[in-house]
């Protein structure tokens, strides 16, 4: 594994921890457009962190947890 891929690598651990941060700290992320403003953009952008197929998965996931918070049980 080269220093840059290690470093990108670094950057989307980074990305994903920021994601699961707002989500303990606010229940779920309203808009997956959230992801490209700050904090998720620095210091990389959504766009240029992961690929098509990955961005996909990530925002699928959260609009999943989104859904599942607001939920209202009987």
């Amino acid at each position: 594994m080269t220093s840059l891929t290690r470093t990108r690598h670094g950057k989307q651990i980074s990305f994903v921890h920021k994601n699961i941060n707002h989500i303990e700290q606010n229940g779920y992320m309203e808009s997956v457009a959230l992801l490209t403003k700050p904090p998720f953009d620095k210091p990389l952008s959504f766009t240029k962190l992961f690929d098509k197929q990955t961005q996909a998965t990530l925002m699928k996931t959260i609009s999943q947890v989104k859904e599942n918070a607001v939920i209202i049980v009987a």
